[in-house]
């Protein structure tokens, strides 16, 4: 490393910066030193003037006193005589005690003789001067002349240093501002209160205060030369450590510069996965890359592998420089051979310094050379391998590694996304239980057959909407599971009857649809219909259960004059409604007049719903009498549509399309709601004993049995009407009874502790009344119209009509007959035991205003009432 060019130039650098640097340290702190000494210059005048100025104040002081008090007397000593500029005064001197004598000392007087009092030579003295001084001792020396010459022009006091006698003095001097008080010592003189007398003058010796701070002034050089010593010996070790990191930086250096290649190669990579371009290329871009970086010493060479777990093998999706013979070679290599399939078993880290024996594949003049075979994860999924070719001899190294590390992340990323994005493509494309395409993938291929003018012209295709018959019953009889197996099985059988060109695809629940392209004749798709047919008629053994089912299919050509994909689609399912219709397993073609009756259902379905947003759904009422006297007991509650165009329409027009567009559960409450309200209304109006029992049948289709909220709604709505369950008859048909007898069961016992009455609507028109009627808790049963029509003259309807009153009051029910029409039929049916009945002969349905008339008469007929 010594020898390294960039290491000796830096060594030589590092010396005259080392140089450089002593100097500066000690220019800075010399002049730092030399700022410090001037500042304890400034100190000792600082000191001086302090000193000087509480002199000045202490004399200042006593001079205020004296004067203000007319002077003192001290007694007349060694030392103290009497003033003789005072003898004017004839109170200079006065008897003192002890036969002493006591002389007047004024202000300028008492300063002098404290000054002169006061022993030693370089001490701080005080004086008073005078500009007209009365006492020759009181006259001021050059300096202090020239002091009140620059007071007298305006200065406020004078001070500064001096050297006299060799030494170094502070001199201040203040001005002696004339007083009232001063003038019997100066009136001779002609002073005035306000004049300058003179002054008061400091000499403060500051040769003391510098010895003094000399000793500070040691202490400052000695720690000044201590932090110099400190910094420069700190500089020497600067200057090995910096040594020692030139050499570590050299060191690292190659480290770093590979570093940032590698940085700068994983961006490329990142950058080229995200590339808006296809999978293969993106693989193959990114092995480019990684082949030509740093630690890839050989010529590009490398390849990546996709894993598949199902056969536990791995499949070349891209290669760099591989030789041809390992394009097949290694086409596939399966887990636990060769390098790459071992990385793959172990889900770790391969690396091959030479051609060793974990290389199963040879051939002709293969090379020198060795591996980095690094394992593709998403956690503790395998995705693939890649592999990188390097020099015979590499050494493995960590830096390399954590690299290798990162680019299988970005591919395993990239892996990852393009698994999702294939996964949601079959999802949003194909039907995850049968693998058929689904509505959007169908839709899509009949878009595109139509769109390339082959669904057009002399070319004929034709579209079939399969729906299974039964299935429901299948799938509610044996399960969800065998269910999903039966369309699984059926999938396959359709599919194997169509041509390897033509779409077969699950629309959903039991409904197929295929697309048949470019037949002959229309004999060639009603063939195919047949083997559909005669394929899903044949028995299906799910789990060793034999079930056999048929299909509906309806057919749509392309030959007419909707060439749209869903009105296509549409047509067909049309047809296969029909041929639901018809019976099952039939085959319908669709024509024009089946799409007019679709039209027109559809038409039907949304004149009802805005008919019940908009109220045009009305309760109409025909009455339930006493077959015996006529007496009025109840009223049988019906819909009627009052159409703004078509009038009044009957409920078995509409009720029908209502239950198709399941707006029957909406129909069937606002019928409740409105005959709760009339119910209330004739009771407070019609106050007779019979309206007390006067009860309402309200018809309830099967639909709401479905409703969890059904009977919680039923009690509200009659709580919040003011009526009381026992006075509703809620009307059911046999049908319900057919779909699930338990469940009806456990529904009308509810119904029944509750308070309401329930009454089977029809009967005798099912397939299984008799056989559950003892199993329903129902209280009323109705014979329907059909057997009440013909019993006169038919003793076999009559002799049924009579066995169905007997059972009904066998099972303790009442008996309501149906659509009476003559005196004859009434009186017959009384004869048999039936006690109530409804029909023609007493009152057709009538709307609520014209009930009130026949509430009035109490009984029906009319003209049988007096």
């Amino acid at each position: 490393m010594t020898n390294d060019p960039s290491l000796r130039v830096s060594t030589k650098r590092r010396r005259i910066l080392g140089f450089a640097a002593a100097m500066l340290w000690t220019l800075a702190l010399g002049g730092t030193l030399a700022w410090n000494l001037w500042q304890q210059g400034g100190v000792l005048l600082d000191e001086g003037r302090n000193q000087a100025r509480a002199a000045l104040e202490t004399q200042a002081a006593m001079r205020y006193f004296v004067t203000h008090v007319g002077g003192i007397y001290v007694p007349v000593a060694k030392g103290v005589e009497p003033n003789p500029f005072l003898a004017h005064l004839s109170y200079r001197d006065i008897p003192g005690p002890n036969s002493g004598t006591l002389t007047l000392v004024n202000s300028s007087y008492l300063i002098r003789l404290v000054d002169e009092m006061t022993p030693g030579r370089d001490r701080v003295r005080v004086r008073a001067v005078a500009i007209d001084p009365l006492s020759e001792k009181n006259a001021p020396d050059t300096w202090e002349r020239e002091a009140l010459r620059r007071i007298r022009s305006g200065a406020s006091e004078w001070g500064e240093m001096v050297v006299e006698e060799g030494k170094r003095w502070w001199r201040e001097l203040r001005p002696r501002i004339a007083s009232a008080e001063c003038l019997d010592c100066h009136r001779g003189q002609g002073v005035k209160t306000g004049e300058i007398l003179g002054g008061l003058s400091v000499r403060v010796p500051l040769d003391p205060l510098q010895a003094i701070m000399a000793r500070q002034r040691m202490g400052v050089w000695l720690g000044y030369g201590l932090i110099w010593f400190l910094g420069l010996g700190g500089g020497i070790w600067g200057y090995v450590l910096t040594g020692r990191w030139a050499r570590q930086r050299v060191a690292m250096e190659g480290k770093l510069k590979r570093e940032l290649d590698n940085e700068r190669t994983l961006g490329d990579i990142l950058e080229i996965s995200l590339a808006e371009m296809p999978f293969e290329s993106r693989l193959h871009r990114i092995l480019e890359v990684t082949t030509r970086s740093s630690l890839a010493d050989l010529e590009p060479r490398g390849a990546v592998f996709l894993a598949d777990p199902e056969t536990e093998s791995l499949h070349m999706a891209a290669q760099v420089g591989l030789a041809p013979v390992l394009l097949d070679a290694c086409a596939q290599i399966s887990f636990g051979h060769c390098l790459c399939g071992r990385a793959a078993s172990t889900r770790e880290l391969v690396f091959a310094g030479c051609v060793d024996e974990r290389h199963e594949t040879r051939y002709p003049n293969m090379t020198a050379h060795g591996h980095y075979c690094m394992p593709i994860h998403s956690g503790e999924r395998l995705l693939g391998v890649f592999t990188l070719y390097i020099a015979e001899g590499h050494v493995r190294d960590q830096q390399e590694q954590l690299f290798l590390t990162s680019v299988a992340d970005i591919l395993g990323n990239l892996i990852e996304r393009h698994l999702a994005r294939q996964s949601l493509e079959h999802q949003a494309f194909y039907d995850e239980l049968t693998g058929l395409p689904n509505r959007s993938l169908f839709l899509d291929r009949l878009r595109h057959h139509l769109g390339g003018g082959r669904g057009q012209g002399e070319v004929l295709s034709a579209v079939m909407f399969l729906d299974l018959d039964r299935f429901k019953t299948i799938n509610d009889a044996l399960g969800h599971d065998h269910g999903d197996r039966l369309l699984s099985e059926a999938a396959r059988r359709i599919a194997g009857c169509v041509r390897p060109q033509d779409t077969v695809a699950r629309l959903g629940g039991d409904e197929f649809t295929v697309l048949l392209e470019e037949v002959a004749n229309p004999a060639t798709v009603t063939h195919i219909a047949e083997r559909i047919h005669r394929a899903l008629e044949e028995s299906f053994n799910l789990d060793g259960r034999r079930v056999t089912t048929s299909t509906s299919i309806g057919i749509a050509f392309t030959d007419t004059l909707e060439l749209s994909p869903d009105g296509l689609l549409r047509d067909a399912d049309t047809a296969m409604y029909q041929a639901k219709a018809e019976g099952t397993g039939r085959t319908v073609i669709f024509d024009v007049g089946m799409h007019s009756a679709a039209q027109q259902v559809l038409t039907l379905e949304q004149d009802l719903r805005a008919a019940v947003v908009e109220g045009q759904i009305e309760a109409w009422y025909q009455p339930i009498v006493d077959l015996t006297d006529g007496t009025i007991h109840g009223f049988e509650v019906l819909a009627r549509w009052r159409h703004p165009e078509r009038g009044i329409i009957s409920l078995g027009e509409f009720i029908p399309a209502a239950e198709e567009a399941g707006i029957v559960r909406d129909i069937d409450r606002h019928m409740l709601e409105q005959a709760c309200a009339a119910l209330v209304d004739w009771r407070s109006r019609f106050a007779t004993d019979t309206m007390d029992s006067l009860h309402l049948a309200v018809n309830l289709s099967c639909k709401h049995f479905a409703q969890g909220d059904f009977m919680d709604c039923l009690l509200s709505t009659t709580k919040a009407a003011g009526v009381r369950p026992e006075q509703i008859r809620l009307e059911i048909t046999e049908s319900l009874l057919l779909r699930d007898p338990e469940s009806a069961g456990q529904v009308l016992n509810r119904l029944r502790g509750m308070g309401f009455k329930v009454a089977l609507d029809d009967f005798g028109t099912g397939y299984s009344s008799l056989a559950y009627l003892h199993r329903l808790p129902a209280q009323v049963l109705k014979i329907d119209r059909s057997f009440v029509a013909g019993f006169l003259n038919d003793t076999a309807q009559s002799a049924l009509v009579a066995s169905i009153i007997r059972i009904a009051h066998g099972f303790q029910m009442e008996v309501v007959a149906e659509g009476i029409e003559t005196e004859a039929q009434a009186q017959a049916l009384a004869a048999m035991g039936c006690q109530l009945g409804q029909g023609f002969y007493y009152s057709h349905p009538v709307p609520r205003e014209e009930v009130d008339e026949l509430l009035q008469a109490c009984k029906l007929p009319l003209c049988t009432t007096g």
